[in-house]
């Protein structure tokens, strides 16, 4: 499904310090796989991650530059349709507005889609479907698209409480398709403090096939089903540095009702687990009036689990399982260069980490490509090839800011091609208008 955002452009004038979007994010170093905000620097990105953060970004609107995101199911010789995910170089369309009226701040929000619940998606999708063992069929199941999120916020003496509720729902007779999530965060920011708490309500997908030939009786269907998803969090503000951790934790039956068809004693019905969780520290050194660098140190960990019950003595017998754990650190700068550009750019590199990854082959063909990307490769071994550059700029026209990566690639699977090319100075550009 193709989306697009047109957008109607008034000048004025603003503060250069009202930065914002999630590419001014990623110029300085957040690298998260659903990029909802950074935990320790000041953005309007960050109502995504604590909705309380509303109170301190209203009166804005804003504008993520993108088309339907990168096609989770394209591979070679299947024709997957219907599940995207938001990449550097094929970001999806999302946009939205804030408001404030006397104590109270509310707004609306379109195409914030997570990518872990796409990712969760494809894990759980049969490899009949997935790799076109059902003759003339090809498909994953569907992401959860055209979200909308619904902001309420207001200040209690000096402190901010804001809620946000995620629905989606989509429905297709001709794919015999439905997905659905709901979600509810709810947060509180103060001036030395914040906390949050992020609950999944519902989260599932589900698909049926009817039988085009292949060698199992009866249609497929196979299915998502979301259990409990939780995600919190929260800082404490030390000086000029910042402590803070986070959780995110999600589990799910996965059901193929053709599963003993593709590899015997495999079960019909799964249950899977995704574990993420964060500590670290962070500093802001205010170099000048126009000028700061950010400095951060983290402990990570981040796992995914499924039994999928296949027969002992086959290759890919046992849970299929992937853990990682790395200490990343992070410098980020920003500067204003002028009164109307201001450039920025990060280094961040693994002072160590390690992985832990067993049975991909249980994986449908996509997922396993999926596993990959996030996990890295099969096998034990220390993680590799982590240090990451970035850089990115603001253009500031009064009211309205347009920020962009500089340097990404807009090719699969060249993200960042290390060259400053004029037909592609700036990609993953957003825009905030302030009125």
């Amino acid at each position: 499904m193709k989306k697009s955002i047109m957008l109607a452009m008034t000048l004025a004038v603003v503060s250069n310090s009202a930065f914002a979007t999630k590419a001014r994010l990623l110029a300085l170093g957040m690298n998260e796989t659903d990029n909802e905000g950074s935990y320790y620097i000041d953005d309007n990105r960050n109502i995504f991650l604590n909705a309380g953060n509303i109170i301190n970004h209203s009166n804005q609107a804003i504008f993520e530059w993108g088309d339907a995101g990168f096609n989770s199911g394209t591979q070679a010789g299947t024709t997957n349709t219907g599940n995207t995910t938001d990449q550097d170089y094929a970001p999806q369309a999302e946009g939205g507005f804030l408001k404030t009226s006397g104590n109270y701040t509310y707004g609306a929000y379109f195409g914030a889609e997570s990518n872990t619940s796409s990712l969760l998606r494809v894990v759980a999708s049969s490899p009949l479907a997935v790799n076109g063992t059902v003759v003339g069929t090809a498909s994953i199941l569907d992401s959860s698209d055209n979200q909308l999120d619904l902001f309420f916020g207001m200040k209690m003496g000096k402190i901010g409480l804001g809620a946000d509720l995620v629905y989606v729902k989509n429905d297709s007779d001709t794919k015999k398709q439905e997905d659905s999530a709901m979600a509810l965060k709810v947060g509180a920011v103060a001036s030395n403090w914040d906390a949050f708490v992020n609950l999944s309500l519902d989260s599932s997908s589900k698909q049926t096939i009817a039988n085009g030939g292949h060698a199992a009786a009866g249609d497929l269907t196979h299915e998502f089903d979301g259990k409990f998803g939780i995600h919190l969090g929260g800082g404490y503000k030390i000086g000029n540095g910042k402590l803070y951790a986070n959780l995110k934790t999600f589990s799910w039956d996965q059901k193929d009702n053709l599963a003993d068809q593709i590899q015997a004693g495999r079960k019909t019905s799964v249950e899977g687990s995704f574990t993420s969780y964060a500590v670290g520290f962070a500093r802001t050194h205010e170099v000048s009036a126009t000028s700061r660098v950010y400095t951060a140190v983290e402990y990570r960990m981040k796992t995914i689990e499924a039994d999928f019950g296949v027969a002992t003595g086959t290759a890919t017998a046992g849970k299929t399982e992937a853990e990682n754990s790395w200490i990343p650190v992070t410098f980020g700068y920003e500067a204003e260069a002028t009164s109307w550009l201001t450039l920025r750019g990060s280094v961040s590199s693994n002072v160590m980490g390690s992985k832990d990854n067993k049975n991909y082959g249980n994986l449908n063909a996509v997922a396993q490509g999926f596993a990959t990307a996030e996990f890295g490769a099969q096998g034990k071994s220390s993680l590799a090839n982590s240090t990451d550059v970035r850089a990115g700029a603001t253009l500031n026209f009064g009211k309205l800011l347009v920020d962009g990566v500089i340097g990404a690639g807009t090719a699969v699977g060249s993200p960042k091609t290390g060259v400053l090319k004029l037909d592609d100075m700036m990609t993953r550009v957003g825009v905030t208008y302030h009125f």
